[in-house]
């Protein structure tokens, strides 16, 4: 018999129950064969997926971050700053805002657990741009006085300073139960490392060193701000004294205060005293004001004359004025009567120191508006900046609405 002939016998003949049962699991062995072949297949095409997306944002993440680190972002004058010093600068300026105003914040309308672009500061400015502003300003004034010191050969060493503020950096992170890395991002952005900013914190220390030179060289001397003080005394003596006024407003409409005031003046000057007849001449709802034992509501203690209500500062800051004087002025506009009682005036001995200080800021003061005045021109080169964005917008309507105007003026009716 040939092999065609068994092969067709052997596919032609009856099967036992063990041969069907052997060829079926065959038959599964071979699926599950094809079946494991495709699941390793999508597996693998799955995890090549996510593989792959992992790596498009940690690229994407590692440009980020470069960018930030070395590209430029804003420019001020000839210099480029890139975000990461941009943000050093800007959160600098806001930690110091809300650390110096922690406790107006209410007042003022910031809520710092909420975005600063989503809060308005004033009618035309959000609180971002507000920050943006103070923190341009900022970094105006430190490269001005960098400049100007590099001009002037003015050398500085801050590493005393910057490692002071190393290991106070360290500190306050572990009190605060956090990392070293995740506090210099948490007071200096998102990119900031204790290496990468090092060179922007010795560049602030060396500002500053540099400015207290300036304002060392215009101190004035002794007699200068001696002379200061003989022409503006009323700006630093303090003066004493108890007053009461007549309002209108607390008053029924018949009463005559003019009277009353005078009345007061004339005991007053007969030596009675004037926090009894407080009491007695006050509106009734304020008679409890100067009912208190321990406390001369009447009196005003230690203030710098000029500062007195300008209705008797006049008077106030007089030098001819001696203890007990006396006097009666009326405010003709509203009506109301003020009795008053000079008691003292006083030199305040810090005042030469203040002067001395108060001269030599403003003389540095005027010295860097002049650096800057020119030179610190502010550039969005990133398109990032909003209030610099809404002040070229500004700029742009104010130039069309300058040309609007113009043209609006010229009368071409009597062009032919």
């Amino acid at each position: 018999m040939s092999k065609k002939e068994d092969t067709m016998n052997e596919q032609t003949a009856p099967k036992t129950r063990y041969d069907r049962k052997m060829e079926a699991r065959k038959k599964a062995a071979a699926k599950d064969k094809r079946d494991t072949l495709i699941l390793k297949t999508i597996c693998i095409i799955i995890i090549g997926a996510i593989i792959g997306t992992i790596g498009y944002f940690s690229i994407k993440k590692v440009l980020e971050v470069q960018a930030a680190i070395n590209d430029p972002y804003v420019a001020v004058g000839e210099h480029q700053l890139t975000q990461l010093e941009y943000d050093y600068y800007f959160n600098s300026t806001v930690n110091n805002y809300i650390n110096s105003y922690s406790y107006y914040l209410n007042y003022i309308g910031l809520d710092v657990t909420q975005p600063f672009e989503e809060q308005q500061y004033s009618e035309d400015m959000t609180w971002q741009e507000f920050f943006e502003q103070m923190t341009l300003d900022q970094i105006k004034q430190e490269l001005a006085l960098l400049d100007d010191a590099k001009a002037n050969n003015f050398e500085y060493d801050a590493t005393e300073e910057y490692n002071e503020f190393v290991t106070t950096a360290k500190t306050t992170a572990r009190e605060s139960q956090m990392t070293t890395g995740r506090y210099y991002k948490s007071i200096f952005g998102d990119y900031a490392t204790a290496n990468n900013i090092k060179p922007f914190m010795e560049n602030s220390f060396i500002a500053g060193a540099y400015h207290e030179k300036l304002i060392e060289d215009n101190t004035p001397s002794e007699d200068e701000a001696t002379d200061y003080y003989e022409d503006h005394k009323n700006d630093y003596d303090k003066a004493t004294f108890y007053s009461f006024m007549f309002d209108p407003a607390d008053y029924d409409a018949n009463a005559d205060l003019k009277t009353m005031a005078e009345e007061m003046l004339a005991r007053v000057e007969d030596g009675e005293d004037f926090e009894s007849l407080c009491i007695e001449y006050a509106a009734d709802a304020d008679k409890e004001l100067y009912e208190e034992e321990d406390n001369e509501f009447s009196l005003t203690a230690d203030m710098t004359c000029s500062y007195a209500n300008a209705d008797y500062t006049s008077w106030i800051c007089d030098e001819a004025r001696k203890k007990g004087d006396t006097t009666l002025v009326e405010d003709s506009e509203s009506g109301m009567y003020y009795v008053l009682k000079f008691v003292k005036r006083t030199y305040d001995e810090t005042c030469l120191e203040t002067i001395s200080s108060t001269l030599a800021t403003n003389a540095v003061t005027e010295y860097l508006t002049g650096l800057t005045e020119n030179n610190y021109d502010y550039q969005d080169i990133k398109g990032e900046i909003s209030y610099l964005s809404e002040t070229e917008n500004n700029a742009s309507e104010d130039t069309t609405s300058d040309s609007s105007n113009a043209d609006s003026l010229l009368d071409t009716s009597v062009i032919e």
